[in-house]
């Protein structure tokens, strides 16, 4: 049945409808689209707190590392320092046991 417009009331109801259909699945589709942005932002946040955190224990592990470095350098610089005096000490032992052999073969030969 024509209205005073000149067109179909029925034809009008169903493009309203129509319209309000678009107009909720744009809505859901906004709505769906927001959540998916939530959901993004968490996950990143999640993964730079991982982030950080790895690179704190990072800088901690590097520091350890340094740490234990430097400790196994001044061990092998002492390590060598007692190497060197231990050779020394050697060398004035094996010089004093032949100066004595040296000195005391005439003398034992004397009372043979």
């Amino acid at each position: 049945m024509p209205d005073d417009n000149g067109g179909n009331s029925q034809e009008v109801t169903q493009a309203i409808s129509e319209i309000r259909e678009w107009l909720v699945r744009i809505d859901t589709n906004q709505s769906n689209q927001t959540q998916l942005l939530t959901e993004i932002k968490d996950s990143a946040n999640h993964a730079r707190k991982k982030a950080d955190d790895a690179e704190e224990k990072a800088d901690r592990a590097n520091t350890r590392l340094d740490a234990t470095e430097r400790r196994l350098n001044e061990n092998d610089e002492k390590w060598r320092e007692d190497r060197v005096e231990k050779r020394w000490q050697w060398g004035v032992i094996a010089t004093v046991i032949v100066g004595l052999l040296a000195a005391g073969v005439p003398i034992i030969l004397a009372f043979i």
